[in-house]
């Protein structure tokens, strides 16, 4: 660590996670389904950095349990650029697979006011077959003292896994410390496709 930036050897939050999940997909649990993209990966070299209002992330995932046996079995860079309370993201992931590669694209943007924010967000991943999985989101949030609140509307399409879903979120959290909380988070599915919804 330095004036250049962080390395990190191990287990991290990934690259596409620290800067299009953290805005698809703020609490990691039973809403977020539009993210579609990893959040801690092991056996990473990570890189962290950046000047100004450009923040960067590269990452190499080495002797995972995918096809390829040794060397970089995936890669995923991410970046955000941030200007005043608005902040872009872009982030980019490829894992090394048999056929063909998985690789993943996602961008996200939110708008920070007082005690109330804004965001967007969208994924396509591709994995060699005809059809790409995309997830789009738009999600609202705020808080006050020791609450703070989420929610979005999201929709899911995946035609090779017969998924075609509506989602609606809702989060509730009361922050008990920086590092303890205790929340409520619910799901409606509307899966157009004819699957069982989740309520």
């Amino acid at each position: 660590s330095g004036s250049f930036g962080t390395v990190t050897l191990g287990r991290v939050w990934s690259a596409f996670f620290n800067h299009v999940g953290t805005i698809m997909d703020p609490s990691q649990n039973v809403g977020g389904d539009a993210y579609g993209g990893s959040y801690r990966t092991s056996n990473t070299l990570s890189y962290s950095g950046g000047s100004g209002p450009v923040a960067l992330q590269v990452d190499l995932m080495m002797d995972g349990d995918n096809a390829e046996k040794s060397g970089v079995d995936a890669w995923q860079v991410g970046g955000t650029y941030t200007a005043g309370a608005l902040s872009i993201a872009l982030a980019h992931s490829s894992v090394a697979g048999t056929p063909e590669d998985t690789d993943q694209t996602g961008v996200a943007a939110r708008y920070s006011m007082d005690n109330f924010w804004l965001g967007v967000g969208y994924t396509s991943k591709d994995d060699g077959t005809a059809d790409d999985r995309t997830g789009t989101a738009l999600l609202a949030g705020g808080g006050s003292g020791d609450f703070s609140w989420w929610a979005s509307l999201e929709d899911i399409s995946d035609d090779d896994a017969g998924v075609d879903q509506s989602t609606i979120n809702l989060n509730l959290t009361r922050h008990l410390s920086k590092t303890a909380r205790v929340y409520i988070e619910a799901a409606l599915d509307d899966n157009g496709s004819g699957g069982a919804d989740r309520n």
